[in-house]
């Protein structure tokens, strides 16, 4: 990845002749580095995962509100053929 070839230029850029204590710190930087590259990662791959969740949602939303519509039509039609029965039977008790 980008962040190792950045930590191999980091090595390559280091000198030999560096002192002890700036040896610590340099390994305690890589190791930090290290560790704040695998979180990225880490946050890259649940972006990742997290997209794919949210298309699955909103296409069984799509599907949920298909299904809704259909059904809001069925009863709209069946309401209306309820109501014509009843004015054919209140017609049928006037005669």
């Amino acid at each position: 990845t980008n962040a190792n070839s950045a930590l191999r230029a980091l090595r390559i850029n280091t000198p030999l002749g560096m002192p002890d204590s700036n040896k610590r710190n340099s390994k305690m930087s890589e190791d930090r580095f290290l560790t704040l590259s695998e979180k990225v990662d880490d946050l890259i791959g649940l972006c990742a995962d997290m997209k794919r969740e949210n298309q699955i949602l909103k296409a069984g939303e799509n599907s949920w509100q298909s299904e809704r519509k259909q059904l809001m039509d069925k009863n709209k039609d069946a309401k209306s053929k309820l109501e014509s029965i009843l004015v054919r039977l209140k017609a049928m008790d006037q005669s």
